[in-house]
């Protein structure tokens, strides 16, 4: 399957620390910008170098029954498009708890529902027989982002490697979910951490401004 969008909740990019290590000392944002977007593609394709086996077969497996599950709703609402909406299966009756049976939901619903896990399960199956050149797509992300430890040199086909570029290049709902714990944890961060730091953030102020008379 191809790579999820861009816009995927499931896709990939770089973290904040990801981008400090990686942005030059006073470079411009849009150039930097253009370094990072670059790089996207290469390093996507470095990261499903190293699929995980149990993983895929549960997501093909998934994808599966959920799409033959989707594809039979499509087809009843081709055939009379008002067995989505008035239609309705319960849960209880799903999973055979048939005491004290609720409304449930419209055929509808559950295409809604089958679509999403679709999509979660797609982005989760990595194409089979795909081409494995790990050092060449790192060298190729390195060329862009300009952060290759020396560490990584000649090992970008191991899963230590691997393990520290994941760590980089996150999920982007993982992402989210950092920026929002961020919140919380930023006034403490200031509170407490900072203050100690105040003197070598100073200096390092003072070390590296430039006056122009």
């Amino acid at each position: 399957s191809p790579p999820p969008p861009a816009a995927s909740a499931f896709s990939r990019d770089y973290s904040l620390h990801a981008r400090w290590c990686m942005r030059e000392f006073n470079e411009l944002p849009h150039l930097f910008e253009a370094r990072v977007l670059a790089s996207a593609a290469d390093a996507s394709a470095y990261v499903r170098q190293f699929p995980t086996p149990l993983l895929t077969l549960v997501a093909r497996f998934v994808t599966f029954i959920v799409g033959s599950l989707a594809a039979v709703l499509i087809g009843l609402s081709l055939v009379n498009e008002s067995v989505l909406v008035f239609y309705r299966i319960s849960p209880d009756a799903l999973f055979g708890e048939a005491a004290a049976p609720r409304q449930g939901f419209n055929l509808l619903w559950w295409l809604a529902v089958s679509s999403t896990i679709l999509a979660i399960s797609r982005a989760f199956s990595d194409p089979p027989n795909a081409p494995l050149h790990p050092e060449a797509l790192l060298q190729s992300v390195a060329r862009h982002t300009h952060y290759r430890p020396a560490r990584w040199r000649g090992k970008g086909h191991t899963r230590a490697v691997y393990d520290e570029f994941v760590c980089l290049y996150q999920y982007r709902v993982w992402l989210l979910l950092q920026e929002i714990l961020g919140c919380l944890t930023a006034p403490l961060v200031l509170c407490l951490a900072l203050p100690a730091r105040a003197e070598e953030l100073l200096e390092f102020v003072r070390a590296f401004t430039v006056h122009v008379d």
